[in-house]
């Protein structure tokens, strides 16, 4: 087997997405966002940038559609020899959103039947309004069109032609650890389930281990066996209360979204945390216990700290001013500066204000 060669068209980061489709908006062209499954293209453009630009969010998957189910049924009306077509539900059409401003995702894209994607080309013309088939798109559609590239493990991909490729804005999405850690500490429902994959994959990343365990490149031909990317990591995280229940099941569970040898690395520093002394002694007394030295218990400690930090606390701002959490900043003190940055910039995102700390500026915010 061999992998993925994939060269990125225009590679951006998942922030870069939203002023992209800022500038998009004011031409007439659309945006086109390829990238590897699990990067996050759908659910940025969905739950992110449809709300950011205020506009209301129609999402179109034609996977397995044929022409006909794309543009509509037709039927002759009876008194002349005029075709009538139904509209698919699928399409901000003017009749049903007239001027009202819509963001238009067309997942899946290089995935679709030829004729349904030589049938895209007029959502996209050189002049005039956007049609579908007979059908005209609202005034104010702003198209967003998804996929994969055939070396992302899709086998069905095909390359668009020259024509879709001359009127869009056309990207490579790539999965960024930092992005994505920043985002993770954003998701109530991840921070919830108090996992160690975020300390991980950030331990995991300062090591120069020649391992990718975030996002690896995929083997060509795909053989379908679970793989570390973004989206499979989220599923590991959401896995994590099994642990406390059953650490066999969990395992299965994270070799079954991660693969085997990403899920046996992550055992590896699950072990570290399990050996990790009594945190709650920790906390009444954090001058009187040894800091590890080693990289991989410093991070399996952070990470075990930010998890359960604000656990009892009703007030975190109180807290902070009042020394509720300077166990937590001696814990940030004593481990190495890169950690030391995540780890506070960490618990800002989960709500706790190290940045109001008086020793705030020796926690290297950046």
């Amino acid at each position: 087997m061999n992998m993925t060669n994939n060269t990125d068209v225009n590679p951006v980061r998942p922030s870069d997405i939203l002023p992209l489709a800022q500038f998009v908006q004011t031409t007439n062209r659309f945006l086109f966002v390829l990238g590897a499954g699990g990067v996050g293209k759908t659910s940025i453009l969905v739950n992110e940038v449809g709300p950011a630009l205020g506009r209301e969010v129609w999402y179109a998957n034609l996977n397995g559609l044929g022409p006909t189910e794309v543009t509509g049924y037709g039927k002759i009306m009876p008194d002349s020899l005029d075709m009538l077509f139904s509209e698919p539900s699928v399409w901000p059409t003017k009749r049903r959103v007239a001027d009202k401003p819509v963001l238009l995702v067309i997942d899946e894209f290089p995935d679709y039947d030829p004729y349904v994607q030589a049938l895209a080309r007029s959502l996209f013309p050189a002049s005039g309004a956007p049609m579908i088939g007979p059908h005209e798109l609202g005034s104010d559609v702003l198209v967003a069109v998804l996929g994969n590239r055939r070396g992302d493990g899709v086998r069905n991909a095909r390359t668009e032609d020259a024509p879709m490729t001359e009127r869009c804005y056309k990207v490579t999405l790539t999965s960024e650890l930092g992005d994505w850690l920043d985002w993770v500490d954003t998701r109530p429902e991840l921070a919830a389930t108090e996992s160690h994959v975020p300390a991980f994959l950030k331990f995991g990343n300062t090591t120069g281990d020649e391992a990718n365990h975030f996002h690896p490149l995929v083997e060509v031909p795909y053989d379908g066996k679970p793989h570390p990317c973004p989206r499979t990591w989220e599923s590991a995280m959401l896995a994590e209360p099994m642990r406390k229940g059953n650490k066999r099941l969990h395992n299965i569970l994270v070799r079954g979204c991660v693969g085997d040898r990403a899920a046996s690395a992550y055992m590896g520093f699950l072990g570290v945390v399990d050996s990790l002394p009594d945190l709650d002694k920790f906390k009444a007394d954090p001058k009187g216990y040894a800091i590890p030295t080693d990289p991989s218990a410093q991070y399996a400690m952070v990470s075990a700290c930010l998890a359960v930090a604000r656990q009892g606390v009703v007030d975190l701002p109180i807290a902070v001013h009042s020394g509720g959490f300077d166990w937590l900043v001696h814990l940030l003190m004593s481990v190495r500066g890169d950690l030391r940055s995540y780890g506070a910039r960490s618990a800002v995102r989960r709500g706790i204000p190290l940045d109001e700390h008086p020793q705030s500026t020796n926690l290297l915010f950046d």
